[in-house]
């Protein structure tokens, strides 16, 4: 878990573009500049913005360090006065994991693709 080359992605905003600009944190790191591949609109990150992302990136390492634990591990929901328990892999596996953060005026949505759960975790969930 946590990322690789290419496991962020975000869509350009310039004029509708729309395309996915994928990059990893060691990436934003050495350039601190992406250009999307369609439209050659460039994109400066300064270091609050490469610090977020690079805390949230940890945040995900972090959970994949206590994988061995999560089968313990459940998040109350309560819904109309009842508990559900939903057990944290599981919600894992269903769940997308994004970072909300603000460039500019403009507010973009970046997309961590985390590895799935392994096929044995899921069937013990079962």
């Amino acid at each position: 878990m946590g990322t690789k080359d290419g496991d962020i992605e975000f869509r350009c905003v310039k004029d509708n573009c729309g395309t996915l600009i994928p990059f990893s944190v060691k990436e934003i790191d050495r350039s601190r500049k992406l250009t999307c591949p369609a439209c050659h609109n460039d994109y400066v990150f300064n270091e609050d913005l490469i610090a977020k992302i690079r805390k949230f990136d940890n945040l995900i390492r972090a959970v994949k360090d206590a994988e061995d634990i999560l089968g313990s591990t459940n998040v109350g929901i309560t819904v109309r006065g009842h508990e559900v328990l939903v057990p944290y892999r599981l919600m894992l596996t269903r769940l997308s994991t994004l970072l909300t953060l603000k460039i500019g005026s403009e507010e973009l949505l970046f997309h961590f693709r985390v590895e799935p759960l392994k096929e044995r975790e899921y069937t013990s969930l079962k």
